[in-house]
């Protein structure tokens, strides 16, 4: 599903079935999409429930979409200044996995965990303990993606082994 804004496409989900189809076709390949009137609300909420179905595990889509959701309900600020409560309502998500998602963009974002490291991770669970863990160790970048590379390998993705991981990390 689509929607035209100043001449263009804007496709609501599917990215990733249309990257698939660029790589198979060439560029004169025609699908057909169907182009309705979405409005910027709709459209994110389309976006939101179709990358939860096929990635609901991705710390990086989940990330981006309350990133995303949180713009578009208060242009112009800060993730900082959001609460949970307004992105979960919007997206009809719990609280607790917004509020997690804010954590991790909040130490992005201050630059006190690296983001590569954090979306390395497959899990939310794991991507947010790992996020409170790294948080004020002084890791270098480098450092923390080692240490996430090791959890991921370790596949131990609970609070409190990849706190013992970084905390091992550090000795």
């Amino acid at each position: 599903m689509a929607r035209q804004v100043n001449g263009k496409i804007q496709i609501a989900y599917g990215h990733h079935r249309l990257k698939a189809l660029q790589e198979i076709y060439t560029p004169d390949y025609q699908i057909e999409v169907p182009v309705k009137d979405l409005s910027d609300e709709l459209m994110l909420k389309i976006m939101a429930n179709e990358n939860m179905e096929e990635w609901q595990s991705s710390v990086a889509v989940i990330d981006e979409t309350v990133r995303a959701t949180r713009k578009f309900l208060l242009p112009g600020t800060k993730i900082t200044g959001a609460t949970a409560k307004e992105v979960s309502v919007f997206l009809g998500w719990p609280e607790q996995r917004v509020s997690a998602s804010f954590n991790r963009i909040n130490a992005i974002e201050s630059k006190q965990v690296d983001k590569q490291a954090v979306e390395s991770l497959p899990t939310a669970k794991g991507a947010t303990a790992f996020t409170s863990a790294t948080k004020g160790k002084n890791l270098t970048v480098a450092a923390q993606r080692r240490v996430a590379k090791r959890i991921v390998e370790s596949e131990n993705y609970s609070p409190k082994d990849v706190k013992l991981e970084v905390q091992q990390y550090q000795l």
